[in-house]
């Protein structure tokens, strides 16, 4: 039995939250009681880690690659033993037309200016009928401000996490669709520059990879459903090339590793809370417990998600054979809520120490070496661990000493519990292939980058991340107090360098990442105390407190950033080659999805002000109009 208690404090309200469910009790997730899974049942490192395929082109376009990715239901086996379950993912369609699924979902490989489409189809219908499919999981029909409410469930959307693309590609939640056209032939959103959502099952992206070498990753962005869909199985991983990257002589043997805890039913199904009951009585008669009786919604989105099972590459607490080598392991956290902090253990209690030589957005000027490593959702570290010199059946440990609940850099932090989550997966050394592969090397100096000027960025904003509460008394997380349905307030201008500072005044690390662009970290200034409020913080830097530079690992080019609480913590972007509707928000999807989000938009030139404007109006209202159909 797993349970993490959290306070949360808003002013004079406090409020008590149970983070993680009991393992052994029921939860009516399909319309019957049914018992959960205990994790201390399960034998670890029994299963063999999931090796994710390769995308494959079904085709060409306009003289391109074209990826055909479908998006369906499937069965998936976590685990040897529990039976599978039933998901939403994404599988390659090749070029005879035979899908193959899988979660993670298949891997792109692709170089740097590479031009490759991809087709997107959604195909969560009912084979027989044609309706759309009803969400597994539940789905709160109060998120962005009800206008999801009467909407399909199925709705999806595919957005490149990293990628360097055209608003119109960037696969945000103005642009999901269902698997029938919306009703009417009509479109579920207009974006604040007036594009309409798809009003069909299929969409063509173009990605140019005007980038350098990265593991980027693509999962589902849909409106109000995203701290579902990625948890249900959309996810997948988009590895970039380039010519620096294979002159550096880096180890060949390359596996990514995606991370991700969950929690299961004993039916192998997976299981995410209806709402605040379920985390105090999972499968109890009030899953709505402590909301109001007027409560509107089936089912209410809950603070952060954390599991009592962990995950990598779709396998529950996996194991790896590997040479007495180098590894490298491209790392992906693609959890809701769960921040690690990962250690590689021996048996004798010594660690082998991660060499880091890239971040989200590429490699950094050098290596990086540590013994722990902190990653939280939506972030990606590039890193080689090295094996050589381990005899033949030594067994290495990946443990996780982060917490079972929100990540608070909290010196008293209780790191998770050590029988389930604090471990993680298994690397089992087997004696070397003499006619393998050469071990590579990692080289002193990476990849020279160039240090962006705060002094010559064309402006500053400063966005405040904020604790609120909702009308019906339920935790709601903000950007500048504002909700993501308001009209848009950032407008960036092509080619523009900006800083934005983000104030953190509550008590949590929150991953903020913003579409489009790769940026610098600045560095981080401790904000002034709230002397009415002990514990909290004012939204303002305290002028005597040192600017802290980021550490060796946040050097290089980053897209999800960490901002601590009670800090300032600055960042400095290029707006560059692209204009369009973007959003920029928490990655941790319960906090995007409620309501920790907002749109940006760049343009052309400042002409385009008052138009993007009046679209911010019109979405705001057409929005409202269909929450009240």
């Amino acid at each position: 039995m797993v349970t993490v208690l959290k306070t949360r404090s808003m002013g004079s309200m406090r409020i008590l939250l149970l983070v993680t469910v009991l393992a052994g009790m029921a939860t009516p997730i399909f319309g019957q009681a049914l018992p959960l899974l205990d994790p201390l049942t399960l034998t670890k490192f029994s299963d063999p880690l999931f090796s994710m395929p390769v995308a494959q082109p079904s085709g060409t376009m306009n003289g391109s690659p074209l990826y055909d990715i479908n998006i369906g239901q499937f069965q998936w086996s976590f685990s040897s033993q529990i039976p599978a379950a039933t998901i939403w993912g994404y599988g390659y369609a090749d070029a005879s037309g035979v899908t193959h699924y899988s979660f993670p979902g298949p891997t792109f490989s692709v170089n740097t200016n590479e031009t490759v489409n991809v087709r997107y189809t959604n195909l969560l219908a009912d084979p027989v009928s044609g309706a759309p499919l009803s969400n597994p999981l539940p789905v709160d029909t109060t998120l962005m401000e009800g206008m999801i409410a009467g909407l399909p469930t199925n709705r999806t959307v595919v957005h490149l996490h990293g990628g360097h693309n055209p608003g119109i590609y960037d696969g945000n939640p103005f642009q999901d669709f269902s698997s029938t056209p919306a009703p009417g032939g009509t479109s579920f959103w207009m974006s604040p520059s007036g594009i309409p959502s798809p009003a069909t099952n299929t969409v063509t992206y173009t990605y140019e990879n005007k980038q350098q070498s990265a593991l980027l990753w693509y999962h589902d962005h849909s409106m109000g459903t995203t701290h579902l869909n990625p948890y249900l199985g959309m996810a997948g991983g988009y590895k970039i090339n380039d010519a620096l990257e294979a002159s550096l002589n880096l180890p060949p043997r390359m596996v990514p590793l995606v991370f991700q805890d969950k929690m299961f039913q004993a039916d192998g199904q997976l299981f995410y809370p209806r709402g605040p009951g379920d985390l105090v009585t999972p499968g109890g008669a009030t899953p709505l417990a402590g909301l109001p009786a007027n409560f509107p919604s089936a089912a209410s989105i809950i603070p952060e998600f954390f599991g009592n099972v962990n995950t990598v590459n779709g396998t529950v607490w996996p194991k790896m054979e590997v040479e007495p080598t180098l590894y490298r392991f491209p790392l992906l956290n693609a959890s809701n809520s769960r921040t690690y902090m990962l250690q590689a253990q021996k048996p004798d209690g010594t660690f082998i120490n991660w060499n880091i030589i890239g971040s989200d957005g590429g490699l950094l000027p050098a290596p990086v070496n540590a013994q722990a490593l902190t990653i939280m959702p939506g972030e990606r570290y590039d890193t080689v661990l090295d094996f050589t010199g381990l005899p033949a059946g030594t067994v290495v440990t990946m443990h996780n000493v982060g917490p079972d609940g929100p990540f608070m850099r909290d010196p008293a932090m209780v790191p998770a519990d050590p029988a389930t989550t604090g471990q993680v997966m298994q690397f089992w050394v087997r004696a070397p292939n003499l006619y393998g592969a050469p071990a590579g090397t990692v080289p002193s100096a990476l990849n020279p980058i160039t240090r962006l000027d705060p002094a010559a960025a064309a402006g500053t904003r400063n966005i405040t991340l904020n604790e609120s509460a909702d009308q019906y008394g339920r935790l709601m997380l903000l950007l500048n107090q504002t909700p993501f349905a308001a009209p848009v307030t950032e407008i960036v201008n092509l080619n523009d360098t900006e800083v934005w500072n983000f104030i953190n005044v509550t008590p949590d690390v929150h991953p903020m990442h913003l579409h489009l662009v790769e940026f610098q970290v600045i560095g981080r200034q401790a904000l002034l105390p709230d002397p009415l409020n002990p514990g909290s913080f004012l939204p303002q830097v305290d002028p005597g407190a040192p600017l802290l530079p980021p550490p060796p690992e946040e050097m290089g080019w980053k897209d999800t950033l960490q901002t601590w609480p009670g800090y300032q913590t600055s960042i400095i972007a290029q707006f560059t080659d692209y204009t369009g509707d973007y959003v920029y928000h928490c990655h941790i999807l319960d906090h995007e999805d409620f309501d920790m989000m907002r749109p940006f938009v760049v343009v052309p030139e400042p002409g385009t002000l008052c138009l993007v404007t009046l679209g911010g109006a019109i979405l705001l209202i057409r929005r409202r109009l269909k929450h009240r159909i």
